[in-house]
């Protein structure tokens, strides 16, 4: 499935069963919220970025209407995934929204800011994915931060 970004020129590539599989972990964790990081590879114009691979925090608190994530670990967990496989690397953030549409919140928007621009990340483009997800059905919706806005991905072919 690929998803574009009109504006910016930018694409996201990603398999149905890979959302199908971060559906299924959103569910396990239903009514809470639950989420992790997005890993991929990006093309050699750094416009494409191909999701392949989610890390799963082993430390959060999570309610039905938040999720927080710990730091520490991560780096640990990334550091291992870069040892098996090196061309990929952290692009962005996951997340569900239980019984809600996937649309960024403000606290989305304010804890996304604050992960982008701490000294330690260096991506381009970063990805945010929200599951809106219960019991009967799933949607998903992609952004890209920019300007300290977001900024949603269409799937291709809609105008």
């Amino acid at each position: 499935m690929k998803f574009i970004n009109r504006e910016l020129g930018l694409g996201i590539n990603i398999t149905e069963i890979f959302l199908n599989q971060l559906t299924e972990i959103s569910l396990s964790h239903y009514p809470n919220e639950f989420g992790g990081l997005l890993i991929g590879t990006y093309s050699h114009d750094r416009k494409e970025v191909f999701i392949m691979d989610t890390l799963l925090p082993k430390k959060y608190t999570s309610s039905k209407f938040g999720f927080y994530r710990e730091i520490k670990g991560i780096e640990k967990q990334l550091q291992k995934h870069y040892k098996r496989k090196p061309c990929q690397y952290y692009i962005g953030e996951w997340h569900s929204h239980p019984d809600n549409l996937a649309i960024p919140s403000a606290t989305d928007l304010k804890a996304f800011q604050d992960i982008v621009s701490h000294e330690e990340v260096l991506i381009e483009n970063p990805i945010l994915l929200i599951l809106g997800v219960n019991k009967i059905y799933c949607d998903y919706s992609f952004y890209v931060i920019y300007n300290q806005i977001f900024l949603k991905y269409e799937k291709e072919g809609k105008s």
